[in-house]
């Protein structure tokens, strides 16, 4: 069963994988893993020790980047559409497979069967995994890897309470959202031997040492902890709101909307969020549910409280202690058995229209703007560009234009995240030997970064050295990415 829904969720999740274009955020762990093959480009590359960044990120460890590196490195592969997103399904295929198998073993076939199809229905685990722009799919995989050991083990003895506090520390470095996973771990280890908790406790602090070690290493620069910058952007989330995205995530609404375009369905997500409600109440009421019931509950309770406005890659934190617990519900005889079996079989035929309609979005290679297959061709095109001056004056195509060069470092110039990067760009214009220079924006991004824009795209056109002329016809008349030439 483990093995046959992780092969089903795979071919879903292929479908059509280089139809969509690739959106900057779903790659920003791949320079990093340039840099550590020795091709430093300069973007999303932190705190490098021994040559090799630790973060791609502040807040996001390199876990990601240095595997995907050494899969590189073994495969002799290059950078590529399906090979980045095949990746990353290829992560979530071996948590889903150990987490399955576990439930199985310890509850039975129906309680695997059940935690299966709860996963294969949920369309927000199907979309983030297949574009990872969270990042999302190593963090789903070692919330399954944790989950596998606590249903199997129970944390009882120390080497288990151990996997699981080293499990919650790497979780944390991974993405520091990923804190919030204290709270199963204390669920997981309440209960159990003194010995038990102190392992548990260990493993946690042997789990958290690449982050101490990259806070240690900044602190030490005199930049201070960089784990605690830029973690708060003092947007406050609505209490109602939050109850209503994070229960009914997994109908996907939201991603629909945000990947493919796809409408809200509001009425339908009352009856999903009226159901998993229903489907908590009996999880906290039953004993062997409880604490996995009640960790997904914190989870939220603590996504609620983080300094960041939250969106579905980290409201997917919660997910799949829920999906463990139903399963627990519909296997262990007992009062709440029947009632919770009902509640399953209506929340799955309410979820396979979605599904099936969100198979068929991708097999038509439908897209949301930001996932416009443009933004792959304008990227390709630009990356070949080795002997031209390419400037990004907004976000949104830098970083695919990285990938596409295989990490070269002087690819792309995108001077907007400080006032020090235009005023370095603007004296490497000046001393450029270049005949030609490309230009790229992405209109719908423009606002982020409006004065550094301006002062880039300025920089250029005031420079009498450089002529504008039509661009090439690969990247021309398009309105997701617009691309100017010069040349002199």
């Amino acid at each position: 069963m483990a093995v046959l829904s992780a092969a089903v969720f795979a071919c879903m999740a292929g479908r059509n994988l280089e139809a969509p274009g690739l959106y900057y955020d779903e790659v920003h762990a791949v320079p990093a893993a340039f840099a550590a093959r020795g091709s430093e480009s300069g973007h999303f590359s932190l705190v490098p020790i021994g040559g090799v960044p630790w973060l791609t990120m502040t807040y996001q460890g390199a876990i990601k980047s240095a595997l995907f590196a050494a899969f590189l490195n073994v495969t002799g592969a290059e950078f590529s559409v399906a090979t980045w997103r095949w990746f990353g399904i290829a992560l979530v295929v071996v948590g889903w497979i150990w987490c399955c198998t576990a439930i199985g073993l310890r509850w039975g076939p129906m309680a695997e069967l059940a935690f299966a199809t709860l996963l294969l229905t949920d369309t927000t685990v199907l979309l983030t995994t297949r574009h990872d722009w969270g990042p999302t799919a190593l963090a789903l995989s070692l919330r399954c890897a944790f989950l596998a050991v606590w249903l199997r083990t129970d944390a009882r003895s120390t080497g288990a309470a151990l996997a699981l506090g080293f499990i919650a520390g790497l979780s944390v470095f991974e993405k520091l959202g990923s804190i919030v996973l204290l709270a199963p771990l204390a669920f997981a280890l309440s209960g159990v031997s003194r010995r038990a908790v102190a392992a548990g406790l260990l493993g946690l602090c042997i789990g958290s040492v690449p982050l101490a070690v990259v806070n240690l290493t900044t602190w030490s620069s005199g930049d201070g902890l960089i784990s605690f910058s830029n973690l708060a952007d003092g947007r406050t989330t609505s209490l109602p709101r939050f109850v209503w995205d994070f229960l009914s995530l997994g109908r996907g609404d939201w991603v629909r909307h945000w990947v493919l375009d796809l409408p809200l369905a509001r009425p339908f997500v009352w009856v999903e969020l009226v159901l998993i409600a229903a489907l908590v109440a009996l999880g906290c009421a039953e004993r062997e549910s409880r604490r996995l019931m009640m960790s997904f509950l914190a989870i939220g309770a603590a996504l609620l409280m983080l300094p960041r406005r939250t969106q579905a890659h980290h409201w997917i934190i919660g997910t799949p202690f829920h999906y463990a617990a139903v399963a627990i519900l519909v296997a262990q005889p007992g009062r709440f058995r029947v009632p919770a079996r009902v509640l399953l079989l209506l929340l799955v035929l309410l979820r396979l229209p979605v599904v099936g309609d969100t198979v068929r979005a991708i097999a038509a290679g439908r897209t949301a703007p930001r996932f416009d297959p443009v933004q792959t061709r304008v990227a390709t095109f630009l990356a070949s560009q080795a002997d031209a001056l390419v400037v990004a004056s907004t976000w949104g195509i830098a970083n695919q234009i990285v990938c596409f060069a295989q990490g070269r470092n002087d690819a792309v110039h995108e001077p907007i995240y400080a006032d020090d990067e235009v005023d370095a760009f603007a004296q490497a214009l000046a001393r450029t030997e270049r005949s030609r220079l490309y230009l790229a924006d992405v209109p719908r991004y423009a606002h982020l970064f409006p004065t550094r824009t301006a002062r880039v795209t300025a920089a250029i056109t005031s420079d009498s050295r450089w002529r504008e002329v039509d661009a090439d016809a690969e990247v021309r008349e398009s309105s997701e990415v617009r691309v100017r030439k010069f040349v002199r």
